[in-house]
């Protein structure tokens, strides 16, 4: 992952690109609970008809959101909008409770349509919350609303710009900016390719003209070719490759800092507990070990363009087992399909079959692990409480059934219950009867504080490093006054090294080639 630099030392008043005018020189009054660094970016932004506050997780982007809704109050700007991810709406809502604001923040209640337009068009809200699923649709509707001013978090969600949700957010800024309102991007990962994951949010955050675009250099394409060398595949020229020019990268940093603010948590929390990793090595037991080097020779044949070994395809064919088909993906096809979808699969105890059902394997060793350990990681007497994330639904299911069966109390975050996912994570830090957390890694791992847990369990990791670096800040973040420990369940010699290895390097697995995918493959061997 690519962050900013630190802003460099510039008179910013004197660098602010035209684009960004003030708001007003009223001077804010800003509460005393704010740390001294979330007072410094609050007086940086709130001057500013736009801006960007990219926290690293952890440092308490909602507050600041909520501060400069306060602050907007003042000014006489009303009807204010939060956008966020859906597992967060309710996570802000009780953070404005909590923090004793005299807004009425407002959520959907309902996915009915109905309900929704009548809550947007309703008087009674002051700062309406919409997730970015329900924003592509009531885009036009808030914009009837003339909302004086918007918030995006997560803004990372809006870095391709051509997806709806993004051209609706952009529709949604626009509308505020031709009301003279501020806005505002949050993210604690504005990049997680490379650099040109910016060029999006930043059009959202001020859209306009190209010419006007505040990170100086014209259209997307324009932009593109200003700060990288741009090679193509031999083989698939649709397929490019970028050598971005260090002194252009550095341009684009500087005009940012006119109008962002971006802090590590290890540079204004340095008395953050200390960290630790252990990875547990797991052996497969035999009915997965047959399956996964099935699986893999089969694959690594396909891929090699030689001959399947009859006996893989009769240990495939007897498990039914679907046939893998090289001819279904491109040189540019990330692992996630490929190999961390399938092969991770098995390592978490389940193989997807040709009628679409999950089938449990015998002996899953990772469930078996969390058997023996969750009640030490549980233990009331150490005030013990842990958060497990698990990349499958498959395994959210097997980890809170063991939870029932072990009577241990747990919230479930995922999918199915996004919507009340703050209630339960409220629970989770104040009733000593819950212990746990499982949670999907896509919901549960961005955006929420569970610091009553001092250990968290990658039961199976994703192979998409920003969804790591999100769910590490769960439990290490502001409020933790205990040392904090991860746990990494691997099975050994399988592709669940592969993720750590790339999660380690900082190398998202995501962007991998098949090429890349064979090497693994042989490297790797049989488990």
């Amino acid at each position: 992952m690519i962050f900013l630099p630190d802003e460099p030392t510039l008179d910013l008043s004197a660098s602010k690109p035209p684009s960004t005018p003030t708001t007003t020189t009223k001077s804010p009054l800003w509460r005393p609970s704010l740390y001294p660094f979330q007072t410094q970016s609050l007086s940086k932004l709130a001057p500013l008809e736009f801006g960007a506050l990219f926290y690293e997780m952890g440092l308490g982007k909602s507050i600041m959101a909520i501060s400069l809704f306060e602050h907007w109050s003042t000014l006489g700007l009303r009807r204010f909008i939060f956008v966020c991810p859906n597992s967060l709406t309710e996570t802000i809502c009780i953070e404005a409770l909590k923090w004793g604001s005299t807004l009425k923040f407002k959520r959907f209640e309902s996915s009915a349509r109905t309900h929704r337009v009548n809550t947007v068009r309703s008087q009674d809200w002051d700062v309406l919350v919409v997730n970015y699923e329900a924003l592509r649709t009531l885009y036009p509707e808030i914009i009837r609303q003339e909302p004086g001013g918007i918030v995006a978090d997560e803004a990372q969600a809006l870095k391709n710009r051509t997806a709806m949700q993004t051209r609706a957010a952009r529709a949604v800024f626009k509308s505020v900016k031709e009301n003279h309102g501020p806005r505002l991007l949050m993210t604690g990962t504005p990049i997680a390719k490379n650099i040109l994951d910016l060029w999006s949010q930043i059009d959202v955050l001020s859209p306009g003209p190209p010419a006007e675009h505040p990170l100086g250099l014209g259209n997307y394409n324009s932009f593109e070719r200003s700060v990288a060398f741009i090679t193509r595949h031999p083989r698939l020229p649709q397929i490019k490759f970028h050598n971005f020019r260090p002194e252009v990268v550095k341009e684009v940093t500087e005009r940012m800092a006119a109008f962002s603010v971006f802090k590590r948590s290890a540079e204004v929390l340095a008395d953050l507990p200390e960290q630790t990793w252990v990875t547990v090595p797991l052996t497969m037991g035999e009915t997965q070990k047959k399956i996964y080097n099935a699986l893999r020779r089969e694959m690594l044949a396909e891929l090699s363009g030689t001959d399947v070994e009859p006996a893989v395809r009769e240990v495939l064919k007897h498990y039914d087992i679907p046939a893998f088909d090289p001819g279904a993906f491109t040189v540019s096809t990330a692992f996630a399909p490929v190999l961390t979808m399938r092969l991770a699969q098995i390592t978490s105890g389940f193989v997807h079959i040709d009628s679409g059902a999950n089938v449990p394997l015998p002996g899953n060793v990772k469930l078996e692990w969390l058997r023996e350990n969750l009640p030490a990681l549980t233990d009331r007497d150490d005030n013990n409480k842990t958060v497990v994330f698990a990349r499958f639904i498959y395994d959210v299911d097997a980890i809170c059934k063991l939870c029932d069966e072990l009577k241990i109390g747990h919230v479930r975050i995922d999918g199915s219950t996004s919507k009340d996912a703050g209630s339960a994570v409220e629970q989770f830090q104040r009733d000593p009867d819950i212990r746990v957390v499982v949670a999907n890694v896509q919901v549960g791992g961005q955006g929420f504080t569970m610091t009553a847990a001092n250990t968290e369990v990658f039961y199976s990791n994703s192979y998409r490093n920003i969804l790591r670096q999100q769910a590490l800040k769960r439990i290490h973040r502001i409020s933790q006054e205990r040392p904090v420990t991860y746990y990494d369940l691997a099975c050994q010699r399988t592709v669940d090294y592969d993720i750590l290895d790339s999660l380690k390097a900082d190398h998202d697995l995501a962007y991998a080639t098949l090429d890349e995918l064979k090497s693994a493959l042989i490297n790797r061997g049989d488990a």
